[in-house]
């Protein structure tokens, strides 16, 4: 449970609550408690959060813009209809965060811990969730354009209708996560593992993709059109329906994949691998580059 004091000074305001944190500094055996607490609605604007411990709190409809919660810890938190834009959260805790509607732009969230987080219609242009734990994270409807993912871990995370255009990412383990109909136009997708994902209908048009990988993932009618998959893999990929038209797929491995409806049209397929592919009589491959191609 949160101190009282701790709260009483947090009532009083910045001025107050800077100097209580300079004078706690000096005594390394204590630490804020702010748990179990009831801080909606407040104006926290650019406070100095960091290492608070906010588990259980009610942070609805809380101002946090320009806050420092940077290792903070907000597992079970409450942060729906909050206020995070330019926010730190810096290898802050957020298990099992519930944040409906949280607008979070440009806020940094590097390497911060997200598993089991909800955070449906979260609004985060330009924030950093670099090498941050997402894993079983929601976060369908969410506008995340701009961001940066770049060696995050979204395995499992639902991700169906979020907006994702010119994202970075690269290296980014989403493994088994679900895209239905997102979009990812222009996005950042160097070796980034999409292994399993379900990216249904979702648009992924000019993407860079270089050595991304699509094995066993669910690509039905996505759109792919004149992006950068160089040595990129579709092992066991359902391609039904997908638009690959215009792509750079040189030296891209597609060994078993389905490949009923897929358009190619146009696509450079130099030394791709099509080894045991499935329904190849049923891709468009005309004006493709097919030079040194692996049939067999």
């Amino acid at each position: 449970m949160a101190k009282l004091s701790h709260l009483q000074v947090l009532s009083q305001g910045a001025i107050a609550w800077q100097q209580f944190r300079r004078e706690l500094c000096l005594k390394s055996d204590q630490s804020i408690d702010l748990s179990n607490s009831d801080l909606s609605r407040l104006n926290l604007r650019g406070l100095e959060l960091s290492g608070v411990n906010l588990r259980r709190s009610d942070l609805t409809q809380t101002k946090l813009v320009a806050a420092n919660l940077t290792n903070a810890d907000l597992t079970n938190a409450d942060l729906t209809n909050a206020q995070l834009n330019e926010a730190t959260l810096h290898r802050s805790n957020l298990l099992n965060l519930v944040a409906h509607n949280l607008d979070a732009t440009g806020a940094d969230f590097s390497f911060a811990n997200f598993v089991g987080a909800e955070l449906q219609c979260l609004i985060a242009t330009g924030a950093d969730f670099s090498f941050a734990n997402l894993m079983g994270t929601e976060l369908a409807f969410a506008n995340l354009e701009d961001s940066s993912f770049h060696g995050a871990k979204l395995g499992r995370s639902l991700l169906s209708y979020a907006n994702l255009r010119n994202a970075n990412l690269a290296e980014c383990d989403a493994s088994g996560s679900v895209f239905f109909e997102a979009e990812l136009q222009e996005s950042h997708l160097y070796r980034t593992n999409f292994t399993g994902a379900k990216l249904v209908r979702s648009h992924l048009v000019h993407i860079y993709g270089v050595m991304a990988i699509f094995d066993k993932a669910l690509l039905w009618g996505a759109d792919l059109s004149w992006s950068n998959l160089m040595r990129s893999s579709f092992v066991d990929t359902d391609l039904t329906d997908t638009n690959l038209r215009g792509a750079n797929l040189s030296y891209a491995d597609f060994r078993n994949a389905n490949l009923n409806g897929a358009d190619f049209r146009g696509a450079n397929l130099k030394g791709a691998d099509f080894r045991d592919v499935k329904n190849l009589d049923c891709a468009n491959l005309d004006d493709t580059n097919r030079s040194q191609i692996r049939w067999s």
